[in-house]
């Protein structure tokens, strides 16, 4: 843990010292970053697997370490070339079931197709991304003064697009790094009703699910897969102690704003993400038992039920652009500069829900007991 603490640390102190440019940069942080994690988390299941299996949950049971791996093995894991670089977070485990030969059955199946297609999709959506960006440039389409200078659906649109823009090279790269884990074996994943062999054992983004999302918890759970996974059984389940799931929420979200560095625009986005995520609980509540019976039935109750669709879809949509803005523009005075530009309405809605729901549901709640005193 202490040499953990000191690889932490060294990788704070290179946020300190290389955070001098005014938007998001690549260079040896953005490698350490992923290798923190990697050992931040090696080190939990080497501590798990000194602990009382009683005292485990599914997940650490499965990840746990009864022996400590070698020197070699441990530089092996680091620095394996699938996933260093971008990710994917992986447990030793498997990779080292990978490199036994372990983790796919012989005869193994082709994996020619699965793996050409994640290159293909990787190549296809960090074209589309330099595309858009070249005609919608983030980093100035986002800022306050382009906000401002547009009238009110164009500006909305240049957000949404700049977020397109700068999303779509996150998706290109993790869909390149998925390929190669196909290749190399990493990514089986069992085999199908038919038999034949999956290849996405450490996909870190479905694509599908992640673009027609409706609510914001399943974007998050089809989005940065491996590292939210990590983040569940690594941060926010060790948090349980605390008592309070929001608590553990917020905590866990302050932690990954820090590991992707101590720009102010990180922690705006991941306080704005915990906002959102709560408003979204408060709204469903409310919401289900209206909107649940319009999908079961036909006629005009066809028509609500996909019309509300679409406004989840859209919702989600605007949410994650607004988000974005400050994980973009990093520094504080810009973030405040285009949030307030966009009259910080994202958080202003998710605020007033999430403070009005339970006084709502009180006075619903009270109201619903003198019924019952009447009757």
């Amino acid at each position: 843990y202490k040499r953990q603490g000191i690889n932490a640390e060294y990788m704070g102190g290179g946020y300190f010292l290389t955070a001098t440019a005014d938007e998001y940069v690549i260079d040896w942080t953005t490698a350490h970053c992923v290798l923190t994690l990697r050992l931040l988390g090696f080190c939990f299941d080497v501590s798990d697997g000194h602990r009382a299996v009683e005292s485990l949950d599914k997940t650490q049971m499965a990840h746990r370490l009864a022996k400590t791996p070698s020197l070699l093995e441990t530089f092996s894991y680091a620095y394996y070339f699938g996933g260093c670089f971008v990710g994917p977070q992986f447990s030793f485990v498997l990779y080292d079931m990978m490199v036994r030969g372990a983790l796919v059955p012989i005869p193994r199946q082709s994996c020619t197709r699965a793996g050409v297609s994640c290159v293909l999709q990787g190549f296809g959506f960090l074209a589309f991304a330099q595309a858009l960006m070249t005609f919608f440039p983030p980093a100035e389409c986002m800022t306050g003064e382009a906000i401002r200078s547009n009238p009110f659906p164009l500006n909305i649109l240049y957000v949404v697009m700049g977020y397109k823009g700068f999303f779509s090279r996150y998706l290109g790269i993790w869909k390149l790094g998925e390929g190669v884990n196909v290749f190399t074996g990493l990514g089986y994943n069992g085999l199908d009703e038919n038999g034949v062999a999956k290849w996405d054992g450490v996909t870190n983004v479905r694509i599908w699910e992640l673009e027609t999302a409706t609510c914001l918890n399943t974007f998050v759970l089809n989005f940065n897969i491996n590292t939210n996974n990590w983040l569940k059984s690594y941060v926010f389940k060790r948090l349980r102690f605390l008592g309070n799931k929001s608590a553990s929420q917020l905590l866990s979200l302050i932690f990954l704003a820090a590991w992707h560095g101590f720009y102010p625009g990180y922690f705006l986005c991941f306080f704005s993400e915990f906002l959102d995520m709560q408003m979204e609980t408060e709204l469903r509540s409310w919401m289900r038992p209206i909107t649940d019976s319009w999908f079961k039935k036909g006629g005009i109750f066809k028509v609500l039920s996909a019309f509300y669709t679409f406004l989840c879809w859209a919702g989600v949509l605007l949410t994650v652009s607004y988000g974005l803005v400050p994980f973009v523009l990093l520094e504080w005075e810009p973030c405040i500069d285009a949030m307030s530009s966009l009259y910080f309405s994202s958080n202003i809605i998710a605020i007033a829900v999430v403070v009005a729901s339970p006084i709502l549901q009180g006075l619903f709640l009270k109201k619903k007991r003198k019924e019952k005193k009447v009757e």
